[in-house]
């Protein structure tokens, strides 16, 4: 289990699915350390048929909530991102670095490369998605233009 910020735990609603975890795993909130001994109150139903098809009709309403509220709370998150970002345009065909750190084992992450590349704009999404490929065969792929940065050669003179 991961460890829990000072005033979280298992009954604390998320911000994001608006559901405290415990609920969604048992199908219902904690009221006291008692109730996480002893157990809860079952619903009002009169069979075990009952009271398991009452709480799968339960749980797949609010698994139904949860997937709602995080796609709205990825488009907010989204925005938010979109919003600090930082003002470049880049022309199909042009040169760029794409940031892609990778920290092999063994090796001092002073010698670590942050950039790969170049890599060819192949086209415009939008004004923050670039379509990019290390060459003309190689595999196209999706970036944040906060990972691109112009290419420029090294040249001495």
């Amino acid at each position: 289990m991961r460890n829990r910020r000072d005033g979280q735990s298992s009954s604390t609603a998320n911000d994001c699915t608006s559901f405290s975890p415990n609920y969604l795993l048992f199908e219902r909130e904690l009221v006291s350390a008692v109730d996480i001994a002893l157990g809860g109150p079952r619903p009002p139903c009169c069979s075990v048929n009952d009271c398991a098809y009452h709480t799968r009709e339960c749980m797949a309403e609010a698994y139904a909530m949860v997937r709602a509220h995080s796609d709205r709370c990825a488009e907010v998150s989204k925005r938010h991102y979109d919003a600090s970002v930082k003002p470049l345009n880049f022309r199909v065909g042009d040169q760029v670095w794409y940031f892609c750190p990778r920290a092999r084992p063994g090796t001092s992450p002073k010698w670590t490369r942050f950039y790969s590349g170049p890599y060819e704009v192949v086209r415009k999404i939008n004004d923050v998605n670039y379509v990019i490929r290390p060459s003309p065969r190689g595999q196209p792929k999706i970036v944040h233009v906060n990972k691109l940065k112009p290419y420029r050669e090294f040249r001495l003179v």
